[in-house]
């Protein structure tokens, strides 16, 4: 187990590589996991996400929780069983936790982006 944490993290920060971190962690005892292949692949660069469409993701999200969110947890039978054929969405849809947790979500990660 690590006994100095400044020096741990002071050879973390001189890591340029995946492989490196693992080593580092798994050298320190703090990865309690199999050490796989997987572990030490580099992760997919990210392409530029645009704010039309993560505005459009958000949209979208409430929307649909607003429209589904008096049939969350059911499954289809059940909620044509207890509903019929929906035609139609409730006119007193509202949106649920779901979509506030993802736009508190998002709000840590853009602000933690700054």
């Amino acid at each position: 187990m690590v006994s100095n944490l400044y020096e741990l993290e002071k050879r973390l920060v001189e890591c340029e590589s995946t492989s490196c971190i693992m080593d580092i962690l798994f050298e320190a005892g703090l990865l309690n996991i199999e050490q796989s292949k997987f572990l030490y692949t580099n992760p997919p660069k990210i392409n530029p996400v645009y704010f039309k469409k993560v505005e459009g993701i958000l949209i979208g999200t409430t929307i649909g929780d607003a429209l589904g969110s008096r049939f969350e947890s059911k499954t289809p039978d059940e909620v044509l069983k207890r509903y019929g054929e929906i035609k139609a969405y409730h006119p007193k849809a509202h949106i649920t936790d779901d979509t506030q947790l993802t736009f508190w979500t998002l709000e840590v990660f853009a602000t933690s982006l700054v």
